[in-house]
């Protein structure tokens, strides 16, 4: 009898459990995005219909997959419209359903968001109810955790307040001699091969420009070396590839709990990348330096924000990965497509190197003379930029470090008229909106950097379209940072080489995490001035 009684109860608490996740199941995966999609369609928002579970992600890839084989058929001509690449299915939606239109990735309902009036609207909305999306931070924890980078209202917005004056500009100043440093032996590492050529060395600059920018990071924001931080950058580097590799599959959001044998692998490596940081940490306290580093800024923080040692160690270590992939990357990926830029662009290489050496004379540049460029480092100077800042946001306007910018509405609000409920994330494909014709002009696919003459507010029709480091309150902390990498190592670059294409490169674009990379490197045919 008793056991007949204790078999009713579980078979009835199993069968709870079963109800209580299909209602759960029931109304992540169909109710709340059917709501949300009904809410934007009452107001003419409308988009392609999705799949059950999927949404539209399978159409997305089996466009991809056409665009991907119609590239691979087309003859290498360098193009800079690369749309149908990054954005698959995206821009024949938008020619169906207009510029603001919704689709499904998963259970993730998404407003497409090109229109300049509702990026205005985004970018000058002061609010915390656009943040981050939560799915997008529960995928992406074991990599930057509850950083600035994923963080959303109050915590976001102590975050930022102790990180940004870290990296005003004037505080930039301090940087400049470790870019150098950091730039010297690739520089010695070419003039080493085009000697040992014959004169002409086709370099292929993607390993190159990874070691210098992780050596940057480490040198300028953490004290350290790469060969100090090499460790922490190879498993950061893994870290993000299983984590893309399981977010961007079919099935493959939320699934993190299962221990899988990539599951298994993330959290591995999460600990021996936690370990590692705090073991730089704990370096740096028993030899610390006279310049205050951005890793002192950050301890500091953590001691008065969290009384426990456990939450300071995790806000230590989630902010240091956020700023070694925030500050290594895009800098990286943005400095390869300049130069290939340039050395598809014989005039305005030579204006820029004349721009250079008209600043730093006949000397090599040095730390000295780079706070002398005036064109070049605008932070060091009250003087405007000239041809190599235009260079540089014209290749980031073709080029952004990043190809969608996301914002989850993390209450009910409204934008430019429009009623966004909660759960709703607003995507901006950022080159979508730097190659759109109504916003830039007719040549809109062409390399024109004579179109930032007057500077970033007078370049297109509206000053708010320019996305590189992101949009409204939550752009980019390190963007006067990234420019000064850029132009120092640019300007190093300039100052000693000639560059032409190689005809190994061949031109195709895809994304990985985001990030606008050349599928198969860069290859440059470089000459000692």
């Amino acid at each position: 009898m008793e056991a007949s009684i204790l078999q009713i109860c579980f078979a009835s608490l199993v069968l709870l459990f079963i109800w209580f996740w299909a209602f759960h199941f029931c109304n992540v995966m169909i109710l709340k995005p059917q709501k949300i999609r009904e809410t934007l369609r009452r107001q003419g928002i409308e988009g392609p219909q999705p799949s059950f579970f999927y949404g539209n992600l399978l159409e997305v890839q089996r466009v991809q997959r056409e665009g991907l084989k119609a590239a691979k058929r087309s003859d290498g001509e360098m193009s800079h419209n690369h749309l149908h690449t990054i954005y698959p299915g995206v821009e024949s939606w938008s020619k169906k359903y207009g510029k603001t239109f919704t689709y499904s990735l998963g259970k993730t309902v998404v407003l497409n968001v090109v229109d300049p009036n509702l990026l205005k609207e985004i970018n000058s909305y002061k609010g915390l109810e656009l943040g981050k999306s939560e799915q997008q931070r529960k995928d992406w924890k074991a990599l930057v955790g509850d950083s600035i980078a994923w963080t959303s209202g109050s915590t976001w917005q102590y975050q930022r307040k102790v990180i940004q004056p870290t990296l005003y500009p004037e505080k930039v100043k301090g940087m400049v001699d470790p870019i150098v440093k950091s730039t010297l032996p690739v520089l010695k590492s070419w003039e080493d091969r085009i000697r040992n050529e014959g004169g002409v060395a086709d370099i292929r600059i993607d390993e190159d420009l990874e070691n210098l920018f992780a050596d940057v990071i480490s040198r300028a924001c953490f004290g350290s070396t790469y060969a100090q931080g090499e460790k922490i950058f190879l498993k950061l580097r893994e870290l993000r590839r299983l984590i893309s590799s399981r977010a961007f599959s079919i099935g493959g959001q939320g699934w993190s709990y299962i221990p899988t044998k990539r599951n298994l692998a993330i959290s591995k490596l999460e600990k021996e990348i936690e370990s590692l940081i705090m073991k730089m940490v704990e370096d740096q306290k028993k030899k610390p330096t006279p310049e205050n580093h951005l890793l002192e800024s950050l301890l500091d923080a953590a001691t008065i924000c969290h009384t426990e040692m456990e939450a300071r160690t995790r806000f230590t270590v989630d902010n240091c990965k956020a700023i070694y992939l925030a500050g290594h990357s895009p800098p990286m990926v943005a400095t390869g497509w300049t130069l290939l830029l340039l050395a598809t662009n014989q005039d305005w290489q030579d204006r820029c190197r004349a721009e250079v050496l008209e600043a730093c004379g006949d000397r090599f540049p040095d730390a000295n003379s780079i706070y002398k460029l005036k064109a070049i480092c605008p932070y060091i100077s009250c003087y405007p930029c000239l041809q190599l800042t235009m260079v540089i946001h014209e290749s980031l306007r073709l080029y952004p470090p990043s190809s969608y910018m996301f914002r989850e509405a993390v209450e009910d609000m409204h934008l430019g008229g429009i009623f966004v409920p909660k759960g709703l994330t607003l995507l901006v494909p950022i080159t979508m909106v730097h190659l759109d014709p109504d916003i830039w002009g007719h040549d809109v696919d062409k390399f024109k950097p004579e179109r930032f003459d007057n500077g970033v507010m007078a370049a297109s029709k509206y000053p708010h379209t320019y996305l590189p480091f992101g949009l409204g309150s939550r752009v980019c902390l390190g963007q006067h940072f990234a420019m000064a990498e850029m132009k120092v190592v640019l300007a190093l670059f300039l100052s000693k080489f000639s560059l032409s294409v190689s005809p190994q490169y061949r031109h195709s674009i895809q994304t990985r995490q985001w990030a606008m990379v050349p599928e198969y490197g860069i290859n440059i045919l470089m000459k000692r001035l």
